[in-house]
């Protein structure tokens, strides 16, 4: 396509500040059904992020899970907001009352700075200056060449007989190059990151055999889609594969800092981006919401010193081993390769409020692709590439015509 500039100002806001949270997949675009006390089902979509999430029917009436009655029975209640900002339960029901007539509003949440509260609460936004070091935005160390990555599969104590992808299985959605025609049929992992550095990244995934921890699915979600207590688990796990008198945590420091190179944490239970109750009855907020974050309370994990000296574990990034909320389909690229986005340090690039971001055409604003499969993620925004040190933006100073060539093959960025 040709491009003319003229006198004109083009002026994007992009990222005014990269709010020192945990960054995470936005919650899924499909709707979900859920149950109500009598049996009737009512469809449901879920809005949001790690940071915070909410329940919404078709229309946009906010929703949330009522208190309780006398039979024990708890409905899904049209949401209002109290007197300290937070979202109630209106006993109104849903299915059975119109929220409209009601003089309820659509999209009802809490303000920002209850919201952030609540965060820091659970260790998972750091926007103030008190208590430890806190994680800080910035681009990794290793951006090209060969990344080692560390990939640990671990389970829930209460799955552990639940039916899981294979560890082979696991290597070939993360290393298969060109993917494979049934787990990867879009490509792998590896690809989507060979294709978006122009071959300049190289990731290299190493699947450690599955570990069992000792912490329910339950537990570590804390009530909260995962909060800090979940560090409990992911150090448990790594303890584990450093008991393996075979492994040395130095093999994925290759460039002896002292710090993994790169680490992938993938759960056996379904993702709570997806919302809803799974085929196990556990709720979202009971499940482990995708994101990446650092274990910096009350500090990282460390390695044992087999001889080379010992390893960090400090940031980190986790996603579901498994599809959807029902059965035991290996999980999808899309996720994975969003949150090794954020693992080398690029922010997520949608509105998390509802918004579209930068729109479609970016990984870091659209994990799920086009169709909502997360097989059809986009390629890096060309403001992530440059960022990763992947292209050089030609800045356009003087009025004429330009061309561009699809930005999927070619290293080529105008900034205007």
């Amino acid at each position: 396509p040709k491009m003319k500039r003229r006198h004109a100002v083009l002026c994007i806001w992009l990222l005014a500040a990269w709010l020192p949270a945990a960054l995470s997949m936005i919650a899924s675009p499909h709707p979900f059904m859920e149950k109500q006390p009598d049996g009737q089902e009512v469809k449901m979509h879920i809005h949001g992020t790690e940071v915070f999430s909410y329940l919404s029917d078709e229309a946009g009436y906010t929703v949330v899970q009522g208190n309780g009655n006398a039979k024990g029975q708890r409905w899904l209640e049209y949401a209002v907001l109290d007197d300290n900002d937070e979202l109630v339960p209106s006993g109104l029901v849903v299915g059975k009352a119109d929220p409209k007539k009601a003089g309820l509003n659509k999209r009802t949440t809490p303000r920002k700075e209850t919201v952030m509260k609540k965060c820091r609460a659970k260790k998972f936004c750091s926007d103030d200056n008190s208590g430890p070091a806190k994680p800080k935005m910035s681009i990794q160390a290793i951006t090209s060449g060969n990344l080692k990555n560390l990939v640990v599969a671990f389970k829930f104590a209460d799955h552990a007989t639940r039916p899981v992808p294979s560890r082979e299985n696991l290597d070939v959605i993360m290393n298969a190059v060109g993917g494979d025609s049934e787990l990867a049929p879009t490509g792998s992992v590896r690809d989507v990151f060979t294709v978006s550095s122009h071959g300049q990244l190289t990731l290299e995934s190493t699947v450690y055999p599955w570990v069992t921890v000792s912490g329910t699915e339950a537990y570590y979600a804390d009530g909260d889609s995962g909060t800090q207590v979940l560090w409990e688990g992911l150090k448990e796990a790594l303890d584990i594969i450093d008991s393996d008198p075979a492994f040395d945590f130095k093999d994925f420091d290759l460039d002896n800092d002292g710090m993994i190179d790169a680490i992938t944490f993938l759960h056996s239970g379904y993702g709570a981006e997806w919302g809803g109750t799974d085929a196990y009855g556990t709720g979202y907020r009971n499940r482990i919401w995708s994101h990446k974050w650092a274990m910096y309370s009350p500090g990282p994990w460390t390695s044992s010193n087999k001889g080379r000296g010992t390893v960090q574990v400090y940031t980190y990034h986790i996603s579901p081993a498994v599809w959807g909320t029902s059965g035991s389909e290996i999980g999808r690229i899309g996720v994975i390769a969003h949150e090794t986005g954020h693992f080398l340090g690029l922010p997520d690039l949608y509105d998390g409020s509802g918004g579209s971001g930068i729109g479609a055409y970016g990984l870091m604003a659209n994990s799920w692709g086009f169709d909502g499969s997360q097989r059809y993620p986009p390629i890096m925004s060309p403001w992530s590439k440059t960022q990763l040190g992947w292209v050089t933006a030609t800045e356009i100073t003087a009025d004429g015509t330009y061309s561009l060539s699809g930005s999927w093959n070619t290293p080529q960025v105008y900034k205007i």
